[in-house]
């Protein structure tokens, strides 16, 4: 590798020391810290190639490497792209490197968008499509490209997930659903966090049309996350469906 090679070149002894954030923790002794991190879309990517894992699966792995990374980029590390052409490193000088190419999944506004540029900040929101959520449902039918739900029968819970990890801060996420009421009102319940620590809104809709619940619920330490969707009363007939999902970091100073 070519940092390797750099320390190697130097006349003084420098010892190079590699930990992956994904089976221990650095070294806190080192005299500097580089974080070396790839696009979202690069990690999923390689996730998918290397585990042959489904998108959504890849996404959930490359969350908890993610989060990992953006606690440590917080506690202020020297952070870095490895898509450079060469950095400039504390003890090394200038180090040229010579990238392997990745083929990306998806663009730059993939599900794990918010992790592109560490430390995080707040960003615009990330969309987090129908197909990374799940259901038990038999009665799920794709119609015209949205999964949706037939609402007939008891109370349940409708579509959860995704567990994606997310860094220690306040997060928001934003749930557009279309509901279609065929005999009686329909009660929903919204659940936003992590197992029972959770933020609800709850929202009885009297009639068929678009509706959009916005929930926010502060992380304290890196953690998965879930959306959970529930029909809270029987119903006798109806059809339910997520048009769309939003999600976005509002402040990443509220856990102090």
């Amino acid at each position: 590798m070519a940092i390797v090679e750099a320390a190697n070149a130097l006349d003084a002894p420098v010892e190079v020391v590699f930990s992956e954030i994904e089976h221990r923790p650095f070294d806190s002794q080192c005299d500097h810290v580089v974080l070396l991190s790839e696009s979202p879309d690069e990690i999923i990517s390689w996730v998918q190639n290397t585990a042959s894992a489904s998108f959504a699966d890849a996404c959930r792995h490359a969350s908890i490497l993610l989060a990992k990374a953006a606690v440590l980029a917080a506690s202020g590390v020297d952070v870095r792209r490895q898509d450079a052409n060469e950095m400039e490193l504390t003890g090394l000088g200038v180090v040229r490197i010579q990238r392997e190419e990745l083929s990306s999944v998806r663009n730059a506004m993939g599900p794990l968008a918010f992790y592109d540029g560490l430390p995080l900040s707040s960003r615009p929101a990330v969309d987090w499509a129908d197909e990374v959520f799940l259901g038990e449902e038999p009665s799920l039918l794709r119609q015209e490209g949205a999964l949706r739900c037939d609402l007939t029968g008891r109370s349940r819970v409708l579509r959860y997930g995704p567990y994606f990890h997310l860094a220690p801060g306040l997060w928001t996420i934003c749930v557009r659903i279309a509901v279609q009421i065929e005999g009686g009102p329909a009660d929903f319940r919204f659940e936003w966090g992590v197992d029972h620590d959770v933020t609800t809104v709850t929202q009885t809709v009297q009639q068929s049309g678009v509706y959009e619940v916005v929930l926010s619920k502060l992380w304290a330490e890196a953690d998965q996350s879930e959306l959970r969707v529930w029909l809270d009363r029987a119903m006798f007939e109806g059809a339910f469906e997520v048009q769309s999902c939003k999600v976005w970091l509002i402040d990443t100073d509220q856990t102090d």
